[in-house]
């Protein structure tokens, strides 16, 4: 799917059960969940690039009191790139990427069984998020609104890791990576690398909770004028977190 525009919609985009799907330069807009990434555990079927998810008027309805909710959304996959051919720009969305994976009961009839994700791995390369706020009218408060990157692995048993990174470094990077957000990157319960991210007037920059023996590497990121720059929750983290080369400029009160 290249160079179109979805619009007013619920569901922009779905690939479910390993449907391939290439998505570049395409342009989302008013739609409440912009893409749907469920059960995709092949490598190579879901890559997004070059894509713009905005917000520029209202919803249709029953949404039409709300912004769109996701950018996009991924449910128990694996071997899924976001922006390795060319970074996405989120804006004026309650989320941006929301990675979850859990146990669900899959199957019909007879057939119904308890799937287990595997060990998986998302990239998330060169991206941008501007203005991922809470929505004050949207009734869904859950821990995804307001990040621009959210992670959540709910069994602790199998492994999830999310790379988020950028392809120059800082320096050369003349894009904000993440400005105006409430919470730039939170990670729960899973491993990740997170490298060369620029970050500015956030409430917190990058948060990492419930990540007992996860290994977390937070290296050579700028972090300007934020409330919280790296914040960790839990001394479970003390020999699998580590902070390395970042810049940390707190905003003033």
């Amino acid at each position: 799917m290249d160079d179109c525009s979805v619009s007013d919609a619920m569901n922009g985009v779905v690939l479910a059960n390993n449907a391939k799907g290439i998505l570049t330069s395409n342009l989302f807009d008013k739609n409440y969940l912009n893409v749907l990434i469920q059960l995709n555990t092949l490598a190579g079927t879901c890559d997004s690039s070059n894509n713009t998810f905005g917000f520029s008027g209202s919803l249709l309805p029953p949404y039409e009191d709300y912004k769109p909710a996701y950018g996009i959304y991924i449910l128990n996959s694996t071997m899924i790139d976001i922006g390795s051919n060319g970074g996405n720009f989120f804006e004026n969305l309650c989320n941006g990427i929301s990675i979850n994976e859990d146990q669900e009961i899959v199957g019909e009839g007879p057939y119904l069984h308890l799937y287990i994700p595997p060990p998986s791995v998302v990239q998330l390369i060169d991206n941008r998020f501007a203005n991922i706020l809470r929505d004050p009218n949207y009734a869904n408060t859950g821990d995804a609104i307001g990040s621009g990157i959210y992670v959540h692995r709910a069994d602790a048993m199998f492994g999830l890791r999310v790379n988020v990174l950028n392809s120059v470094s800082v320096a050369a990077n003349t894009d904000v990576n993440f400005v105006a957000c409430e919470k730039a990157i939170w990670l729960r319960n899973t491993s990740s690398t997170v490298d060369k991210q620029k970050i500015n007037v956030c409430g917190v920059g990058i948060l990492a909770t419930e990540c007992e023996a996860k290994k977390i590497r937070v290296t050579d990121n700028d972090l300007m004028n934020t409330y919280w720059g790296i914040l960790k929750s839990g001394d479970e983290m003390t020999n699998g977190f580590t902070a390395i080369n970042n810049t940390i400029i707190l905003a003033e009160e």
